[in-house]
C-alpha cells in the first residue's frame, strides 16, 4: 500500500512540475515577433550622439536650415557624454492602413540630405509673449501626408526657437533691422517603415550644432540663460579665409546679426548693432579691455539676398584667436584658442 501511495505521489510531482514549468516558460504562440514601432523612438530631452549620411558632409550652417534624415543614420548617447545635439519635439502619428502603406512606399520617402533653408536675413515670427525655451511635448496626431509633413512639422518647431532668440533681443535689434545669428540647425529624424505596423510611424524634431561638431551641456537650456555650448555660433577664421567655420575651431570673427540693406548702414543702426552684441554676449565690456572690436560691416548689393545685406560682428584685436562662442559667455573668461 505505500508503494501504490508513493507512486500515485510521484505521478501527481511530475504533473504538477510540467505545468507549473509550463506557465513559467510562456505560453507558445505561433507567428513572428517584431519590437514594437515606438520601441527605436527617442523621448523628448534625449541627445544626439552621431549622425551619418549626407546631412553629415559640408561646411557649419549659417541660416537657419532643416535637414531631413532617417533613424538608421542616427545613433542616440547618453547627455552627459559629449553629443551632437537634442531632441526638442517628437509625434507618434497613425493612419488608414492604405494610407500608411503608400507613405512608406520607398518613391514616397525623402532621401537623407534634403533640407528647408532661409537666408539668416529673411524676417521671422515673433510670439505674442514671453516664449517657452523647454522643448515641445510628445503628442499623437494622425498622420498629415507623410514625410514632407513631417519636415514641416519640425520647421514649425524650429521657427519657435528661432523666434525665442529674436524676442530676447527685439528691444536691441533696430526695430528688427537685424536679424541674430545663432547658427541653429534642425533635423528630422524619422522612424524606420515597419511591415508589422504600417498603420504606425514617428517623428522627431532635433537642434543640433550648426556643423554636427560634439558639445557638453543644452543648448535648449541656454535659452534661459544658461551658458551656451561652445559650437553654436556664426565664426569665420578671418577676412582673408571668409567661408563659415566651426566656432570650435580657432577663428577672429563671429557674426552676431545680419540685415538686408542696400547702401550704408545708418549710424543708429550701426549704434544698436553694439546694443545687440552686448545682449547676446552678456560682457560687461565688449571691447574686452581693447581685445576685440564691434563692426558692422556690408557684404555689398545685388540680387543675390546673401550679397546684399550687412554683418554685425565681433573681430579679435592683434594676433589671438577665439576658440568656442562668444554668445553668453557674460562675465566669465574669453575662449582663447
Amino acid at each position: 500500500m505505500p508503494r501504490r501511495w508513493a507512486g500515485a505521489a510521484l505521478v501527481v510531482v511530475v504533473l504538477l512540475l510540467a505545468l507549473v514549468g509550463a506557465r513559467l516558460s510562456g505560453i507558445r504562440v505561433a507567428g513572428t515577433p517584431y519590437a514594437p514601432i515606438r520601441s527605436s523612438a527617442p523621448a523628448v530631452g534625449d541627445c544626439i550622439g552621431l549622425v551619418t549620411g549626407v546631412v553629415a558632409e559640408g561646411r557649419p550652417v549659417t541660416s537657419f536650415t532643416v535637414n531631413s534624415v532617417g533613424i538608421n543614420e542616427v545613433r542616440f548617447s547618453d547627455c552627459s557624454l559629449p553629443h551632437l545635439g537634442e531632441v526638442v519635439a517628437f509625434r507618434l502619428l497613425t493612419a488608414p492602413a492604405s494610407t500608411a502603406l503608400s507613405s512608406s512606399a520607398p518613391s514616397t520617402v525623402k532621401p537623407s540630405g534634403l533640407s528647408s533653408a532661409e537666408p539668416s536675413g529673411e524676417p521671422s515670427a515673433e510670439p505674442s509673449g514671453q516664449p517657452s525655451a523647454r522643448p515641445s511635448a510628445a503628442v499623437t496626431t494622425p498622420d498629415g501626408g507623410g514625410p514632407d509633413s513631417d519636415g514641416r512639422w519640425c520647421r514649425d518647431v524650429a521657427t519657435g526657437y528661432r523666434a525665442h532668440v529674436t524676442f530676447k533681443v527685439r528691444d536691441v535689434s533696430g526695430d528688427g533691422f537685424w536679424k541674430p545669428a545663432t547658427g541653429q540647425r534642425f533635423l528630422t529624424i524619422l522612424s524606420a517603415p515597419s511591415p508589422f505596423e504600417p498603420s504606425a510611424r514617428w517623428a522627431a524634431c532635433a537642434i543640433v550644432a550648426p556643423g554636427l561638431q560634439e558639445y557638453l551641456g543644452s543648448y535648449v537650456s541656454s535659452l534661459a540663460d544658461s551658458p551656451t555650448p561652445a559650437p553654436f555660433g556664426v565664426c569665420q577664421q578671418s577676412d582673408e579665409n571668409p567661408l563659415p567655420i566651426s566656432c570650435l575651431e580657432p577663428h577672429r570673427i563671429q557674426e552676431f546679426a545680419t540685415a538686408m540693406v542696400g547702401g550704408q548702414v545708418p549710424a543708429a543702426l550701426v549704434g544698436s548693432c553694439a546694443e545687440l552684441v552686448e545682449r547676446m554676449t552678456g560682457l560687461p565690456d565688449t571691447s574686452a579691455g581693447g581685445a576685440l572690436r564691434i563692426a558692422v560691416v556690408s557684404r555689398g548689393a545685388g540680387s543675390d539676398e546673401r550679397a546684399a545685406s550687412a554683418s554685425c560682428r565681433v573681430e579679435v584685436v592683434g594676433d589671438r584667436a577665439l576658440r568656442a562662442t562668444l554668445i553668453g559667455v557674460q562675465g566669465g573668461p574669453l575662449p582663447w584658442a
